[in-house]
């Protein structure tokens, strides 16, 4: 009974909704994972179908794996990347010519934006870094 409770993490009990929730936190790692796999596949419906799928998954994280696919070459794959980036983040326009400018909402400002965030990042690590171990800064 006890191995039951475990798998089900306490699913027999509350509304439908409680028990879908549930259910996806226990699949959503491996889904996930398994999804993320699935955009290098060779074949190109794979792709399409993995990159869909992880939009519908709801995880801000496929974000980064998706926003390299939302300018590639191939169209199904850009299109369907891009309807999963717009259910992870709901008002943001992910086509080339989106928002009332020319650049309100498309990929370029996204990725830019994306792009400024990392190096902000790193550039606060590297205080940190150095605060850490004085003996190498500056070699």
């Amino acid at each position: 009974m006890e191995e039951k409770e475990a798998w089900s993490g306490g699913m027999e009990r509350g509304t439908y909704q409680d028990r879908d929730e549930a259910a996806l936190q226990i699949f959503r790692g491996p889904l996930f994972a398994y999804l993320v796999s699935g955009l290098d596949a060779e074949n190109k419906w794979v792709r399409v179908k993995a990159a869909a799928m992880l939009g519908s998954l709801g995880d801000p994280g496929a974000a980064r794996y998706l926003k390299p696919l939302a300018v590639d070459a191939d169209t199904d794959l850009r299109t369907i990347s891009r309807r999963s980036l717009s259910m992870l983040y709901p008002g943001r326009d992910f086509s080339v010519f989106g928002g009332s400018d020319a650049c309100g909402g498309c990929m370029i400002r996204f990725i830019a934006e994306e792009a400024l965030a990392h190096q902000k990042r790193a550039e606060q690590e590297i205080p940190n870094a150095a605060a850490q171990d004085p003996g190498t800064c500056g070699k």
